[in-house]
């Protein structure tokens, strides 16, 4: 099997079953689906139920915060790739795995796709050569990209100390620690639900610095506090223009 698609949930029913729904409806169907809900209190288990024929595996149970909910799907999966589609997220069109397949058979570590935060958007696409300095100032598209299983033994799972950065903190250590490749595909893949926490305020910028403050030396803390402050130039000159 290539693929295993994770969504983790918590108390998110209608975010979910749109997930769900967009996962179904693939025409390739070389996929498990996993889903991990945090013993939700709004009905999110019985959509679960609603489906379950479609589900190769779910789990309803307390966790302790979003990184360890992807920690315990990561160890259900037996697919060659893991995608993390979380509730709210979906992926592009019917046709989004079938236009990807191919490229799972390329053993690229990490393979990264055009994230969409809006059906007719231009989306988000990763630069095909990330270093320490671009790294720190910018990102992997969760949602879009995937990565192979038998990683996470190498890198280590989600470092769960981090409630919204994990993935990033992931990613970082893999390329930059570990010298792992990853390849780039002008290929839609996700639809991004940007109502999640990881899109509110600046949480993940108090995290990037704290992970450079335990992590490097002196220099490397000044230059990311200045690559901290372009980003956030940027980030605020873009939501002035949307």
């Amino acid at each position: 099997m290539k693929l295993s698609i994770i969504t983790i949930n918590r108390n998110n029913k209608d975010g979910l079953e749109k997930t769900i729904r967009s996962v179904i409806a693939q025409t390739c169907r070389d996929y498990e689906y996993i889903v991990i809900d945090g013993a939700s209190t709004d009905g999110s288990a019985d959509i679960i139920r609603q489906y379950e024929k479609k589900i190769s595996c779910w789990i309803s149970e307390p966790d302790q915060g979003i990184y360890n909910a992807m920690n315990k799907g990561i160890l259900q999966a037996h697919g060659e790739y893991c995608l993390f589609l979380n509730s709210g997220d979906i992926l592009y069109n019917a046709e989004a795995l079938k236009n990807i397949r191919t490229y799972l058979d390329s053993d690229y570590p990490m393979i990264s796709c055009r994230l969409m935060y809006q059906a007719q958007s231009d989306g988000y696409l990763p630069r095909q050569d990330f270093s320490f300095l671009t790294l720190i100032g910018s990102y992997l598209p969760h949602p879009s990209t995937l990565i192979q299983r038998k990683l996470f033994d190498q890198v280590g799972f989600y470092d769960e100390r981090y409630a919204i950065i994990a993935d990033f903190v992931f990613f970082f250590r893999a390329i930059v620690f570990h010298n792992i490749k990853y390849t780039v595909i002008d290929v839609p893949l996700t639809i991004f639900d940007r109502t999640g926490i990881s899109s509110t305020g600046d949480q993940h910028i108090i995290e990037r610095k704290s992970f450079i403050q335990n992590e490097f030396s002196i220099l490397m803390k000044i230059t990311y506090r200045l690559l901290l402050a372009w980003e956030w130039f940027k980030d605020k000159i873009t939501r002035r223009t949307m």
